[in-house]
């Protein structure tokens, strides 16, 4: 009996000590997978960092994707630009190259044209010569002129006027004649028929009113005496006391004088003289 119970002594105390021994071993494989869990859990946390990681490395990436491409259709753009400014520099430069031939014929045609205006210019010399041994010419002859317009004004001036003959038993043209030959100045007058004349260039009918000689003007009559002063400007053609003339080709010829006596003559001024005409022409 005694030998069973240390049997079963011995046999329990190696199962205590297997029991402790599998105790000891339990609890360092949980300390081993306390370990472990803490290693999964930060293995864990480091996912969870690696895949946020991830996700923005992803993000990145695709937002350089899209950039990428953005860029290679901007080069792409470029690239076609620049093949189009490369063609149009070569259009440019044929273009330069035609112009510098165009600027070389149009230095050729410069030249020409120096030497044609340099030929112009000693044509135009040798027509400036003459034209002025021409214009001495001319005032030679213009000279000439002159002294033959003053001798004929002089000549002219010395001539009597003739008087206007009235045609008898006509008391109107008795009376124009008196009137026109009682003027001091002279003015051509010319019978077209009983009371009509030429008087200078214009057509008057005259009559007798209360022993008056009236002109016919516009509406109304005027007296002889104040038509022809109305119109002396007119009629006057020439003046007993003075006269002046304008020369061809310049200058002004005056006579001053009295009718059967010589005149005295000065050119280009040289007094005011009392009225301005041609010389006296005849009546007809």
């Amino acid at each position: 009996m005694q030998e069973e119970l240390d049997h079963l002594l011995q046999q329990y105390e190696k199962l205590v000590g297997e029991k402790l021994h599998l105790f000891t071993e339990m609890l360092s494989n949980m300390r081993e997978i306390s370990r472990n869990n803490e290693s999964v859990i930060c293995a864990d946390e480091e996912i969870a960092r690696i895949k946020t990681n991830m996700d923005f490395v992803k993000r990145d990436i695709f937002q350089k994707r899209r950039l990428l491409d953005d860029n290679t259709s901007i080069m792409d753009e470029l690239r076609r630009e620049l093949r189009e400014l490369d063609d149009e520099l070569l259009m440019k430069d044929q273009r330069i190259a035609e112009m510098e031939d165009a600027v070389k014929c149009k230095d050729c045609e410069l030249q020409d044209l120096e030497d044609l205006i340099m030929h112009k210019d000693r044509v135009i010399g040798q027509m400036q010569q003459e034209l002025l041994q021409a214009e001495d010419s001319r005032k030679k002859e213009n000279e000439e002129k002159r002294k033959k317009e003053i001798e004929d004004l002089i000549t002219r001036a010395n001539q009597p006027r003739k008087p206007y003959i009235a045609i008898k038993g006509d008391p109107v043209d008795e009376m124009m004649a008196k009137h026109i030959n009682e003027c001091n100045y002279y003015v051509p007058v010319e019978r077209m028929a009983e009371g009509h004349y030429m008087m200078g260039t214009k057509k008057v009918y005259a009559k007798i009113m209360n022993g008056k000689l009236i002109i016919r003007v516009g509406g109304g009559y005027m007296l002889i005496d104040e038509f022809l002063r109305h119109f002396e400007s007119e009629f006057c053609s020439g003046a007993p006391l003075s006269a002046s003339v304008q020369l061809q080709g310049g200058g002004e010829i005056q006579i001053e004088g009295r009718q059967g006596t010589p005149p005295r003559k000065s050119i280009g001024g040289g007094g005011s003289p009392a009225r301005s005409g041609k010389s006296p022409n005849r009546n007809k």
